[in-house]
Formats: structure tokens, C-alpha cells, sequence
């Protein structure tokens, strides 16, 4: 199998749909709820997780980058004109939890 970094790059590189070396929200969310989906499907003892709450993720993953300023009540929307690079992105993956599993 892969390795977490190499999981982490590929997710990455398959949902950079314009090949700009950056995720949008709707990218980032997108890879997130795909992600999300499939570690469900194979998973052991599968439990759900609630759309809203992998966009929240996504809004975390700006918000930490320190890409984008964080609100009370962001939401992914909010977020569009923002980009996440690469390197971001894969500080973000490697130190959440929720991808520790994977």
C-alpha cells in the first residue's frame, strides 16, 4: 500500500483539477467528502459522517493555513476566492486527526 505522505500527494494531485499546484474550496471539498466516502466504504465497522461536518473540516484546513480569516460561522462558500497550497494542504492532512486512520 502507500504510505500516508503518498496518499496525502495523490489526493491532492487527482483533485487539483486546474493543474495550479493550489485546491479551491469546492476542490478541497470535493477530495475531502471523496475521501471520506471511501475510507467509509472500507472500513470494518463503517459509521457516517455528516456532509456539513467535512465541509467544517474543509473551512479548518483554510483557517490554519492561514489562508483565510476565521468567522464565527464559516462556511465553505465563504471560502471560494481561497486557495490552498499543496504544501498547506499536506501540513493540514498529516496533522488532523481524522486522517490519521487512513
Amino acid at each position: 500500500g502507500m504510505r500516508l505522505d503518498e496518499k496525502i500527494n495523490f489526493i491532492f494531485d487527482l483533485f487539483d483539477f486546474s493543474d495550479a499546484g493550489q485546491l479551491t474550496a469546492n476542490e478541497l471539498t470535493l477530495a475531502f467528502r471523496a475521501s471520506a466516502a471511501g475510507a467509509m466504504k472500507l472500513s470494518l465497522s463503517p459509521t457516517s459522517i455528516e456532509a456539513d461536518k467535512i465541509d467544517q473540516i474543509a473551512v479548518e484546513a483554510f483557517e490554519i493555513s492561514g489562508t483565510s480569516k476565521s468567522t464565527e460561522f464559516s462556511t465553505v462558500t465563504q471560502h471560494e476566492n481561497t486557495t490552498l497550497s499543496k504544501e498547506n494542504f499536506f501540513q493540514f492532512a498529516i496533522n488532523c486527526r481524522e486522517t490519521w486512520n487512513l
